[in-house]
């Protein structure tokens, strides 16, 4: 029966949401009972994390062979895992945040239901029923970007959506290819994929081309250059938006799907070698370079970190397509500290934002002083983005440095080199705001954003210090951590 909560988990946040969103009770009521929706989907994600059973749950099925279908393995455990630690502490942010507008409850009720869509990417247990999800993310972030319904919002939910469902439908045609030329539909454990070889037989050629499909059509959510436009233009969205956008459910999930496509579905042992794994690396390893290197030249507090977010997800994916058991663990090690670290920076944006009014870098100036725990915790999560030693982002990324280096091609040493050149840039456009904010004065330009500057609320400075503190601790004392993603990951079914 404990199979049956998979379905629970993904259903309870979308049917609360519509149902509280009727409820005729005051607004900040109404706030508190969404978080309460909140922690009550993250329980019954843990609980059935915890359980983790071993059956799977049909919904419906388009054939006999092609249900859609919830199952639970150890790639989808971390996942949820993840999804299920940030999600409370992105909500209580967010009634913050948005407190000053009336029409919240909209804004609400969507992003409690894209909660319940992003845990079924997690779940499901075969390829449609993941793009299945996949296109209704979609659907579900579409109101979240054109909240404002700006002219600026309105054009960028339209690029979203238009880009969206170009990438989604490439990955379709690469799922439909797979499962009527082979059957390759269920996901099963990366090591167990060796049997598609016997499968495929001598048509590489076919599989490969559905890889290719399927990589940059999940690429587009993982804002692979050049399909990567959409998430600096989302930027105009609300801050809890694209927190949600860069560091939970879009831009993870197409990463996780990439990393589903690679170990779970078509397997490293078609894929290792050929063409199509170094078409993939020499793509994210340009990603990486010119993420970071815009994210230097960018003056706009949130595109700056919009470019940055395009960088670092290609670590992920970097990662991935080593296709080896160290490129998965540094993957899976990158999607876990980049999102702590990321979403405590993006968070501090929004404080910024909300609290000074500030928009841009250079009115950063001297506001350490006005809002010292803000910039601390700040400090704390860019150190570990750069990937300084005793921070969980170092940890990460020696391990995708790792990875490419056990590869030992030149396509791979491509990889090492994107890493240290976007690296050094992180560092660069990291500390500079902490250098503003402690060490200038402020001047004349943003002397109006300094006397207005105060620290935020608890709402917005709970979140923040909690994953500042947890990529502190992960950095320093990762061992057992780290010793519990290598046993899940060597332990079958991913």
């Amino acid at each position: 029966m404990s199979n049956v909560l998979l379905l629970i988990a993904i259903v309870f946040p979308i049917l609360m949401a519509l149902i509280v969103r009727t409820l005729r009770i005051p607004v900040k009521v109404k706030d508190w009972v969404n978080l309460a929706v909140v922690i009550a989907t993250s329980t019954i994600s843990f609980t059935v994390i915890l359980l983790n059973p071993s059956e799977s749950f049909s919904i419906f099925k388009f054939s006999d062979s092609l249900p859609v279908e919830l199952k639970l393995d150890n790639l989808g455990r971390i996942f949820a895992g993840m999804v299920s630690l940030l999600w409370p502490f992105a909500f209580l942010y967010t009634i913050e945040y948005m407190s000053h507008d009336d029409v919240r409850r909209n804004y609400s009720m969507f992003y409690i239901m894209t909660f319940g869509v992003v845990l079924g990417i997690a779940f499901s247990s075969n390829l449609i029923t993941m793009y299945f999800f996949y296109e209704l993310l979609t659907l579900v972030t579409l109101p979240l970007v054109i909240f404002s319904f700006t002219k600026e919002a309105k054009r960028a939910t339209r690029f979203y959506l238009y880009i969206s469902l170009f990438g989604s439908t490439l990955a379709l045609f690469g799922i439909l290819t797979l499962y009527t030329q082979f059957g390759i539909c269920d996901f099963v454990g990366f090591k167990e994929t060796v049997k598609n070889v016997a499968i495929v037989g001598d048509k590489k050629s076919l599989v490969y081309a559905a890889y290719l499909l399927m990589f940059f059509g999940f690429g587009v959510k993982s804002a692979i250059f050049p399909l990567h436009k959409w998430l600096p233009t989302a930027g105009v969205a609300p801050t809890p938006t694209t927190a949600l956008l860069h560091t939970v459910a879009v831009v993870k999930a197409g990463a996780f799907a990439i990393i589903r496509t690679i170990y779970s579905s078509i397997g490293v042992e078609l894929l290792s070698g050929s063409a199509v794994q170094i078409v993939s690396i020499l793509f994210v390893s340009f990603t990486i370079v010119f993420g970071s290197a815009m994210a230097l030249k960018q003056n706009h507090l949130k595109r700056r970190y919009a470019y940055s977010t395009i960088s670092n997800i290609s670590y992920i994916i970097l990662a991935a397509c080593m296709m080896n058991e160290t490129g998965i663990y540094a993957a899976i090690l990158h999607l876990l500290f980049h999102s702590f670290a990321k979403i405590s920076i993006f968070f501090t944006a929004g404080v910024l934002m909300h609290q000074a009014d500030i928009t841009y870098i250079d009115q950063i100036d001297g506001l350490g002083k006005k809002m010292p725990i803000t910039f601390t915790l700040y400090t704390l999560s860019s150190l570990s983005l750069t990937g300084i030693p005793l921070f969980s982002g170092f940890i990460s990324k020696l391990e995708i440095a790792n990875a490419t280096i056990s590869v030992g091609t030149w396509y791979s040493l491509i990889g090492l080199i994107a890493i240290f050149i976007s690296a050094m840039f992180t560092a660069v456009y990291t500390i500079d705001l902490v250098i503003r904010a402690f060490f200038k004065k402020p001047n004349d330009y943003n002397m109006e954003n300094y006397e207005m500057a105060k620290e935020g609320s608890y709402k917005f400075l709970i979140p923040i210090s909690t994953f500042a503190i947890i990529s502190v601790f992960l950095g320093t004392f990762a061992a057992p951590f780290l010793e519990l993603i290598k046993s899940l990951l060597q332990g079958g079914g991913v």
